[in-house]
């Protein structure tokens, strides 16, 4: 079929036909390559700097004030550890003597001991005391006999008190005490350990007055039944 081209001649026709197709075709490369490009590798998120928001410290890491940690002062009055009572006595363990042989126990009822049978020692968990603390008061009741009895150390027969100049300032059986029995049988050099946490205050008889003891040079005793210890001093600072 022939194609009117018009009153030109042809060859011009067919120069402009190329230019449009060549344009056309550039178009088009340009287009696949813009389309390439948005389909490559993104660009990384940038980090947020240290003036930006972001999460809080990993792992369970502490946040700190300025200037560093804070050194806290101890309170005039602490509180006692959780799960330890400051009423009377508890019993903490029954060790065996390290230093003798196991005793052969004897069959049938043992007789009660007596107070000489006894041995009475206590102790504070230090000799220098921070006054307003609660300190660790402890008793042990043991068996210094050659032979097996038996012995009520229940809250009635214990006691721990504390003296200052040969005054009583402090006793277990002043407020809020225990009561009970406890008949056990001591074998010979056996020993039960009681601690109580003291709340570091004075009281009197009918504990209507607590004070907070001075700093100064105090006596621990105690006692189970009639069988007392010595004195263990310590200082309050």
């Amino acid at each position: 079929m022939r194609m009117t081209v018009g009153p030109l001649p042809a060859g011009v026709y067919w120069r402009r036909r190329v230019i449009v197709l060549g344009a056309l075709l550039v178009v088009v490369l340009l287009l696949a390559w813009a389309c390439g490009d948005s389909g490559g590798t993104p660009k990384s998120s940038p980090t947020p700097g240290h003036g930006g928001a972001g999460h809080g410290p990993a792992n369970g890491g502490a946040t700190g004030s300025p200037g560093g940690s804070a050194d806290p002062t101890m309170p005039t009055h602490s509180e006692p550890p959780d799960g330890l009572s400051t009423d009377g006595p508890q019993a903490e363990s029954t060790p065996p003597p390290d230093d003798q042989a196991p005793v052969p126990r004897p069959t049938g009822p043992a007789p009660g001991c007596s107070d000489d049978d006894m041995s009475v020692t206590v102790r504070t968990a230090s000799e220098r005391i921070p006054a307003g603390s609660y300190p660790t008061l402890f008793l042990t009741i043991g068996n210094g006999s050659s032979h097996a009895c038996t012995r009520d150390i229940g809250a009635d027969a214990q006691e721990l008190w504390i003296t200052h100049d040969g005054h009583r300032v402090w006793s277990s059986d002043y407020c809020k005490p225990n009561h009970g029995k406890d008949v056990r049988r001591f074998d010979p050099g056996v020993r039960v350990t009681f601690h109580l946490i003291w709340d570091g205050r004075g009281a009197n008889r009918t504990c209507s007055t607590r004070t907070t003891l001075s700093r100064g040079d105090y006596e621990l005793h105690g006692r189970a039944g009639g069988a007392a210890s010595d004195p263990s001093r310590f200082a309050l600072t």
